[in-house]
């Protein structure tokens, strides 16, 4: 039981992944960028780079501001679910490898939260905007800040109990 507690990391940034496909990436290039996030996987090494931050993290706004359009398809679309998906595992992989973790465990555990965060994302926000008189808009920008709050504090956690 304590291994999996190893990929807590992993699973909460695999989560913002489901509900925000650019949102993981730019946080986790970020730390890695100003060194907070000690990737060790040479394959990922590009997510140090401060160009690299950048551009994900303009991706990341850019995809903010799309989700509020109403011609945004559902992230539950097989591209955008699939988007998702390996933007979880790649960033299980990322923060698996900065905590010393198998970055195939961290790849998995990351992909199979984006698609919960995914589903359970869309599932939660379609039940508030139809349950209550909150309007849509509103509710995304509330799972803005859930998303990108997660995304933030994820390359921090604990790496176990």
């Amino acid at each position: 039981m304590n291994d999996l507690f190893e990929y807590v990391p992993s699973a909460v940034i695999g989560t913002v992944s489901g509900l925000r496909t650019f949102t993981s990436p730019a946080a986790v290039s970020r730390a890695a960028a100003n060194s907070s996030l000690p990737v060790q996987e040479p394959l990922l090494g590009f997510l140090r780079s401060p160009k690299t931050a950048t551009a994900l993290t303009i991706l990341a706004a850019l995809e903010l501001i799309g989700d509020k359009l109403p011609s945004t398809p559902s992230r539950l679309k097989p591209p955008a679910l699939i988007a998702r998906l390996i933007s979880g595992a790649f960033c299980g992989a990322a923060l698996a490898s900065a905590k010393k973790k198998d970055i195939r465990q961290g790849a998995i555990i990351g992909g199979i939260a984006a698609l919960g965060g995914a589903i359970a994302g869309y599932q939660v926000r379609r039940m508030i905007v139809e349950d209550t008189d909150v309007p849509d808009f509103v509710v995304a920008l509330a799972e803005d800040a859930i998303a990108v709050s997660l995304a933030i504090a994820s390359p921090n956690l604990p790496a176990s109990r």
